[in-house]
């Protein structure tokens, strides 16, 4: 309870710290700004400012508009692209966040400026810029740094003249932000004359003229207020997927603590049955026996509460390493430590425990003093009649779900089918416990001797708190077969048309795999390389079809002809005219050669185009465009110049000539095609490496749970293991039985978890209509070292346990009470 508790806290105390990171940054940053003129989002999560291809441009032309209103004392455009520092050793100076290093021009106005100066000054001429407070006291930059300006048009040399504040924050919200020279900004980002946004200073009553006058280019007028509402709006739909999972976990782990707790006092009271019934024989009634349990669950609830709402401060820091290390930087922020985040954990603590409690304490209570006099209590749950029928109900029902859910193409079917055989497996567990014990009798005889079989009898004498302590691993362990699965089969679905596609022998990509940034320098120098025959640059743009977002691109067909064959099924690149575009066969979502597709592209602009052609073999990774334009169609519309990914046709070359092409530029990897074909979808690997860490969480307390389940069946059977003792049986059998016992609750869980966590992911895939989720794929060796580890690891914690009941004084036990 105590980590359960101080794992919710931690994540409170974190959100607290970026919400107030975020908002009070934005709110600060346009507290002087009257109203905002922008583009059409194009991104609705994202905040706008941040990820440069959120929203559509506007154009030049409209400042001028917006500048001849009655009214409007000042008016700026802000300029916004890709751009990251780098230091002399390739580092990358600061957090450049999901959405790539931000690079925005500095506005002359300081009233209009998002930015204050802490330091230095504003960057006006050529080779200055600025940098945000956060990344340079990270990185150590001070004013007169001379840093490397990686952008999609190439490699500068700058020097470091002003460090800035954004609005009261000292830096902007996930991303680091460098400050270009107003003048510079459009030539340095690569980006055509627009802006993501003109600032305006004038009167509320202007509103309606400047959306007037800047009609003409399609573009929104917002107020100041109104822009720093939605922008915070904004970037709480970010965080709230990241904080919702966080809170899933948390509440696992606390289902996983309150198994523990209802495991210990259901012992605890079978031990205290005369106590109790001493009490109940004596007047005690059955309400009074209740409150002096429950009594006691919430002094352990409020006492492990309280200590875990203090550790929430570290359980905060771990988190904040967990996830740098793993290179997620959402939660890169101070943790904010207020009375909600450490009452409410504590309140819920209290509550599980008591909750957890309750069914042991009610057991109790309702023992007559005679049939609580009896030595042992008998547990029947494991031939419940009742037990069985809902048991058997609920795994019907769950199956018929699952095959409606696939037959039909309903994921929502297939999860309510999943949830349905997961109830099932739960209220059944105690009778699956007691056959499996039944079944594996035998076996845990010849594994333990003769005491082996008094480890079935133990396990089939208590099923409903062994199967309770094995279906904490078994959610533990079904959370992880799920992901694993679900990686490898997106891997599989991207990966192996990719792998027949591919004829290049190398490819250059961008280092962090949410930018889409090789720049037309680097694909020269690349280009140009001793030893390269020819290259090919994928393009890439999200644009909006039907309101979902689709990731398109171009390539050059003549290029492409040399590195990629796309196994055309109607058409090809070189046959596509006008308005023409070719669709990925995943991606057709019922549509035909011919039919047309309207889409919003990345400049907000609507779009008519027409299948011309299909393609079988696309490329890798969760963003990878699944439309392909013609070049002219595609760049007549982008907003970034960067390309996605460069294919190297080199036969006789090697990485290391490649990289030597390349320099010391950092922003961008160098791979061969096979290691790039096998990473995967990286993104996707890089939110399965979170999930498995905050599971590791689950299966650790899954994990006491076993051990703590052993521990308080040696107390509870000291009699028997003493008798045993008597009568010849040596301490290393007995240590061998209590193994043994916890292999089998082990090795249940992890079946039944992996088993489910499979079928799960089975039945997600032939549900879903998603390209990346075209192919199922059993990732049998990492599953099988998963359990293995789990059955391992369980065991081996059993060791305390085992090593008491070696120990166990023979007169002592056959003499307690």
């Amino acid at each position: 309870m105590v980590l359960s508790v101080g794992f919710m806290s931690a994540v409170l105390m974190l959100s607290g710290g970026l919400s107030s990171q975020a908002d009070s940054g934005v709110a600060a940053a346009y507290a002087k700004v009257s109203l905002v003129v922008h583009g059409e989002k194009i991104l609705s999560n994202p905040p706008g400012e941040f990820i440069t291809q959120s929203g559509a441009p506007v154009s030049a032309a409209a400042l001028t508009a917006v500048k001849a209103v009655p009214g409007v004392t000042e008016a700026e455009g802000l300029r916004s692209g890709y751009a990251v520092l780098e230091q002399s050793d390739g580092k990358v100076v600061g957090n450049p966040g999901t959405g790539g290093g931000v690079g925005q021009s500095w506005l002359g106005s300081s009233a209009l400026n998002p930015y204050r100066l802490v330091s230095g000054q504003g960057p006006t001429s050529d080779g200055q810029v600025a940098l945000d407070q956060a990344a340079a006291t990270s990185a150590g930059v001070s004013v007169g740094r001379k840093l490397t300006l990686v952008t999609s048009t190439g490699r500068h040399q700058e020097t470091v003249v002003g460090i800035v504040d954004y609005g009261s924050a000292a830096g902007p919200f996930d991303t680091t932000a460098v400050l270009l020279p107003a003048e510079q900004a459009q030539s340095l980002l690569g980006i055509s004359d627009v802006y993501d946004q003109i600032l305006v200073s004038a009167p509320q009553s202007a509103m309606s003229a400047v959306a007037t006058a800047v009609s003409p280019w399609n573009a929104q007028v917002q107020s100041g207020t109104s822009w720093v509402a939605a922008e915070n709006s904004a970037t709480d739909t970010t965080l709230s997927f990241e904080r919702d999972f966080l809170y899933g976990f948390a509440l696992v782990a606390l289902a996983a603590g309150g198994t523990l707790i209802s495991n210990t006092f259901t012992v605890t009271i079978a031990q205290r049955t005369r106590e109790l019934a001493l009490a109940r024989a004596l007047g005690a009634t059955t309400r009074q026996v209740l409150a002096a349990v429950l009594a006691e669950a919430a002094a352990v609830g409020l006492v492990a509460s309280l200590v875990g709402a203090a550790v929430g401060v570290g359980a905060a820091a771990l988190i904040r390493a967990v996830f740098s290390l793993l290179h997620l930087t959402l939660f890169d922020t101070h943790a904010v430590v207020s009375i909600s985040s450490l009452a409410l954990p504590a309140v819920i603590g209290v509550a599980v425990t008591l909750l957890a409690a309750l069914m042991p304490a009610r057991r109790a209570s309702r023992a007559a003093p005679i049939a609580a006099l009896r030595e042992q209590q008998v547990d029947e749950s494991g031939h419940s009649r009742g037990r069985a029928v809902t048991g058997v109900v609920l795994l019907i029902l769950g199956a018929v779900g699952m095959t409606a859910g696939v037959s039909g193409k309903s994921a929502g079917l297939s999860v309510l089918g999943l949830a349905g055989l997961m109830f099932g497996v739960v209220i059944a567990g105690p009778l699956l416990i007691a056959a499996l014990a039944r079944a594996v009798a035998g076996l845990m005889r010849r594994l333990a001797g003769p005491p082996g079989l008094l480890s079935g009898r133990a396990l089939a004498r208590n099923p409903r708190r062994s199967a309770a302590t094995a279906g904490v691993l078994m959610i533990g362990v079904m959370l992880v077969s799920f992901m694993a699965t679900v990686v490898s089969s997106m891997n599989a679905a991207t990966g192996s048309s990719a792998a027949t596609g591919n004829e290049a022998q190398y490819v250059v990509s961008t280092a962090s795999p949410w930018q889409w940034q090789v720049s037309g320098d680097v694909i020269s120098r690349v280009s140009s390389a001793p030893g390269v025959a020819s290259t090919a640059a994928l393009y890439a743009s999200p644009v909006l079809d039907k309101g979902s977002m689709i990731m398109a691109g171009t390539v050059d067909p003549t290029q492409f002809a040399n590195v990629w064959n796309f196994g055309w099924t109607s058409g090809s690149l070189a046959s596509l005219t006008g308005d023409q575009i070719a669709v990925q066969n995943t991606a057709l979502q019922g549509r035909h050669v011919g039919d047309s597709i309207t889409l919003t592209m990345a400049d907000g602009t609507k779009q008519t185009v027409r299948i011309g052609a299909v393609y079988t073999n696309g490329f890798v990774g969760f963003d990878a465009p699944t439309y392909l334009l013609s070049p002219d169609l595609f760049h007549a519309h982008a907003t970034q110049p960067g390309a996605e990914l460069l294919l190297v046709d080199a036969p006789h070359s090697s990485v290391s000539q490649i990289s030597a092409a390349v320099g010391g530029d950092q922003s961008v990897n160098v791979q061969t095609a096979a290691a790039w074909i096998g990473q995967g979808n990286t993104k996707v690997a890089e939110v399965a490496n979170l999930f498995y860490a905050l599971d590791a969480l689950a299966v650790f307390i899954a994990f006491v749970g076993v051990t703590n389940t052993m521990a308080l069946a040696v107390r509870e059977r000291r009699r028997e293991l003493g008798i045993l003792r008597a009568v010849g049986t040596l301490p290393q059998q007995l240590g061998r039985m209590i193994s043994v016992e916890a292999a089998v609750l082990a090795g249940y869980g992890t079946v039944v978890g992996t088993a489910l966590g499979v079928l799960g992911t089975w039945a997600m895939v032939k549900s879903s209509t998603s390209s990346d989720l075209s192919r199922f794929q059993l990732p049998a060796g990492e599953l099988g070292l998963i359990a293995g580890a789990a059955i391992v690891v369980a065991v081996a914690l059993t060791a305390i346990p085992a090593r008491i009941a070696r120990r166990s004084p023979v007169l002592e036990a056959i003499t307690m009470e």
